[in-house]
């Protein structure tokens, strides 16, 4: 940009209009616009180009007010987006809570965290004898089950990650194609896991290992007990 014409918009503005206009309002800085000086640089006038104490301590402080506001708006990023996801899974337990039968539940389940939440693909898994009878294509026997999952099965937490193919296809059968992370969410009882809702996802670190899986873990609970009214085991 010219030092001689500044353009903005379609306005053509000298740089002499500039100088004319602060004469003419010398406490402009010193109003409302004072925090423009931020990002002014004023070049020091010293011998043979040296540079002042202070200037340098200035040009300090405002590469630590940038990264400060940096900072500052991803945090404001992270904040929004959370308050989005609290309002889907508000959402999503509120339809449970209202869901009629076990199968409404698990078909909620599956379109709701696919379309609110971006999976791209849901399964549910029972190895208990009355969720086995409302939906048989949940069944799973637990003896076989257990080996492939137990971090999740006997710690009744949610795990995140990428799993291998035996375990891959246990869950989502042949439709494993471009799934890359999972996050098995515990059905739980009084004491033990009663079943596992895998989530997965094309992207590698959308459920990626050791990430934070605090409003995973509520959704399972949330599920654990909207379940219990149709799963006699479970209470």
């Amino acid at each position: 940009m010219s030092m001689e014409t500044l353009e903005e918009s379609d306005v053509n503005l000298q740089a002499a209009d500039v100088a004319a206009y602060l004469r003419k309002h010398p406490t402009f800085f010193s109003e409302e616009y004072g925090t423009i000086l931020v990002d002014i640089e004023v070049p020091h006038q010293g011998a043979q180009g040296a540079t002042s104490l202070i200037e340098r301590q200035v040009r300090v402080l405002r590469d630590h007010q940038r990264v400060l506001r940096n900072q500052i708006r991803d945090l404001v990023e992270i904040a929004r987006a959370n308050e989005r996801l609290v309002a889907r899974l508000h959402r999503l337990t509120q339809a449970l809570i209202l869901a009629p039968d076990m199968e409404t539940v698990l078909d909620l389940i599956s379109t709701q965290l696919r379309q609110e939440f971006h999976a791209d693909a849901v399964r549910a898994k029972f190895w208990t004898p009355s969720a086995a009878q409302r939906v048989p294509a949940i069944y799973v026997d637990l003896t076989s089950f257990s080996t492939l999952f137990a971090t999740a099965i006997k710690r009744g937490q949610v795990v995140c990650g990428q799993f291998g193919v035996e375990q891959m296809e246990s869950l989502f059968g042949t439709e494993t194609a471009g799934l890359q992370s999972v996050a098995l969410l515990p059905v739980m009882g009084t004491r033990v896991a009663h079943g596992l809702v895998a989530v997965a996802s094309k992207d590698p670190q959308r459920f990626a290992a050791g990430m934070s899986t605090v409003f995973l873990n509520q959704l399972a609970e949330t599920l654990g007990n909207v379940l219990r009214r149709y799963i006699p085991e479970m209470v």
